[in-house]
């Protein structure tokens, strides 16, 4: 429990997750006509495949992960409940362009939190998502949804180029960017986290969802000004420190679905 304890203060000073990506603004592009159909391809471990369709953009989302929590996780979380989430953030942030990007979700200790996003020093449309089992031993598989869908929007602000007046890794970024979150993505990380785990509450889904966010409340943001507090409490009917605490139920308290 110790262990325990000491993981989860450092997850809540560190803003619960973090975001590491090298300066790299330049993407390729390749022109698809507007709203034509193309294939997302999910590849496990064991090379098991499910290509399901989305709009806009041509993504291929590669599993690297061994873990058997967060293996089976994503096994069972990716038709329809992630395709469905990934086409609509990018449908979302279209920007006129189509772009073609590849997403990997790969495991690493090397940071002290539960997941970020790293961008490739050698072609930036390649992004992966890191998740830190050892982080959360015990954590559920909501938990785990959360995570994966929180870094799934860091990607998307990365390579929708949204937040132009920062320097990807370099603060304020997350601050900067856990900003836009807060103020546009609150909704559909809970809707997702919710669809892939109908038993739980509404109430738990924004507490997830908000979980991971409290370095706003540091003011080092464009927005340090903004009550942040209050815009949380009127949006989603929940606050911050409740939010911490949702989370910290499902990381640390035996909430949710068992995730060995």
């Amino acid at each position: 429990m110790k262990a325990h304890l000491t993981k989860k203060l450092l997850t809540r000073l560190l803003g619960g997750f973090c975001i590491l990506a090298f300066v790299a603004f330049t993407y390729w592009k390749e022109d698809i006509q507007a709203g034509k159909t193309v294939p997302i391809t999910a590849h496990n471990h064991s090379q098991k495949s499910v290509t399901v369709n989305t709009p806009y953009v041509s993504t291929h989302v590669t599993s690297l992960l061994t873990n058997p929590c967060l293996v089976t996780l994503l096994d069972s979380i990716t038709n329809p409940c992630l395709s469905t989430y990934i086409s609509h953030l990018f449908a979302y942030t279209y920007n006129g362009s189509q772009a073609t990007f590849s997403l990997s979700i790969a495991e690493s200790d090397t940071k002290k939190c539960p997941g970020w996003t790293d961008v490739s020093r050698s072609n930036p449309s390649e992004l992966t998502i890191y998740l830190n089992k050892s982080i959360a031993p015990d954590a559920s598989r909501e938990y785990w949804t959360t995570v994966l869908g929180h870094e799934i929007i860091h990607s998307f602000i990365i390579i929708n180029h949204m937040a132009p007046h920062v320097t990807p890794g370099v603060p304020p970024y997350l601050e900067v960017t856990h900003e836009l979150m807060v103020k546009s993505w609150v909704t559909s990380l809970a809707e997702f986290i919710r669809t892939c785990h109908p038993a739980l509450s509404k109430y738990d889904s924004f507490g997830l969802a908000l979980d991971g966010l409290q370095d706003i409340m540091i003011g080092h943001g464009y927005e340090s000004d903004t009550n942040w507090d209050n815009f949380i409490q009127s949006h989603y009917n929940i606050s911050i420190t409740e939010a911490g605490h949702v989370g910290d139920a499902y990381a640390f308290g035996g909430y949710g679905t068992e995730c060995p």
